[in-house]
């Protein structure tokens, strides 16, 4: 199907890319009823466990958390799939990583705008910093695994 082996390494990670965006925008598009009713369905399941530690927390308090942490994880994870992308075609990682979080933060700055369309919903710029602190810890994890498996393998 493809012509070499990078061709195809290239395509599946621009893929993972573009299907994880896609999952972004599908999460934002959700109107704010449901994506109320999905942040409580992941505090019926993480509220026991917190309780362990924090048996005080309000669920509202949670429920915050819950919100602000997917919008760290939606971002880490972008930022690594956008350093494997990226890495392909630059060979400075300190780029890759920049590249890495200004599209993160550019897509963050989108996402909100596509926000403040849905019903029920609203652009945050708040959001659009955790989000650009989840492409920083992306960068942090990738750059960590890099060096723990660096050994392994040279470059980024």
């Amino acid at each position: 199907m493809f012509a070499s082996r990078k061709a195809g390494v290239v395509f599946l990670s621009w893929f993972g890319v573009v299907l994880w965006m896609s999952f972004i925008f599908f999460m934002s598009s959700r109107v704010g009823d449901d994506s109320a009713d999905l942040s409580g369905s992941f505090l019926g399941f993480f509220g026991p466990f917190v309780r362990i530690f924090a048996p005080k927390v309000e669920d509202a308090s949670l429920h915050v958390w819950i919100r602000k942490g997917a919008h760290l994880f939606e971002y880490m994870v972008l930022s690594i799939l956008l350093i494997n992308a990226l890495r392909q075609h630059i060979e400075d990682k300190r780029r890759v990583y920049l590249f890495a979080v200004v599209v993160s933060l550019m897509y963050a700055v989108s996402d909100e705008v596509h926000q403040a369309f849905v019903p029920g919903r609203s652009a945050s710029m708040l959001d659009v910093g955790i989000d650009g602190l989840g492409a920083l810890l992306g960068v942090l994890i990738f750059q960590v695994f890099v060096q723990i498996f660096k050994p392994w393998r040279a470059g980024i």
